[in-house]
């Protein structure tokens, strides 16, 4: 009997031990975002120095180009930097914003991959909207108006983006700030899966049902 009590320990424990694995994670959090990273990723953008409007800019502006955001698909394509308004100024003064004309969709491209990326998104326009999430990712949210949104995704098993694009519902003026970004040393910070709660349930019936025996004999 305890040949096979052992053999069951080592067993279970050896299934119970796999780390959960999540993939492309989406978070509507910052607070969640920076704990499923380890702290706050390494690279980050405010806007704060200002720019001239263009269909595509380069940031950190004055600096190596670490990725472009820019508009595409609309009749007049253009990416401003401006005052926040509605509390979109998440960090310092300055936003990036766009117009969306309804076809219109703005693109994030990093020079290179990166695993995390998060930003405050704001709409704004009353009511709420669906914003869809595409390039390298894919998702939809929904964005209430004149309200700042955290939209976070990170990918942890190994795999990296380069491209995010958001395009709003409707036409509509969307702000962007703060920025993070990078391509990070996720780490192992994972939740047990269900599957490996229920292993080490089973573990604690098998020891009590151990227990219980030899009290009988």
């Amino acid at each position: 009997m305890k040949q096979i009590l052992w053999i069951a320990v080592v067993t279970l424990s050896m299934f119970a031990s796999q780390p959960a694995t999540a993939g492309i994670v989406f978070f509507d959090n910052r607070a969640d975002f920076e704990a499923a990273i380890g702290g706050a990723p390494s690279g980050f953008e405010s806007f704060e120095t200002p720019f001239v409007n263009a269909p595509s800019v380069d940031f950190p502006i004055g600096g190596t180009a670490e990725f472009s955001l820019s508009e595409s698909g609309g009749p007049a394509n253009g990416i401003s930097s401006f005052t926040g308004s509605s509390g979109s100024n998440t960090d310092g003064s300055r936003v990036a914003t766009y117009t969306d004309n309804g076809d219109s969709i703005a693109n994030f491209d990093f020079v290179s991959p990166i695993n995390v990326f998060g930003l405050d998104i704001t709409l704004l326009a009353l009511g709420t909207q669906t914003v869809t999430v595409g390039g390298d990712v894919s998702t939809s949210f929904d964005l209430l108006g004149d309200t700042p949104t955290f939209f976070g995704v990170i990918n942890d098993m190994g795999g990296n983006f380069q491209q995010i694009t958001f395009d709003v519902s409707e036409a509509e003026i969307l702000h962007f700030d703060s920025i993070a970004y990078g391509l990070e040393d996720i780490g192992t910070n994972v939740v047990p899966e269900p599957s490996a709660i229920a292993i080490w349930g089973l573990l604690g019936l098998t020891v009590a049902g151990y227990s219980r025996w030899r009290r009988r004999k």
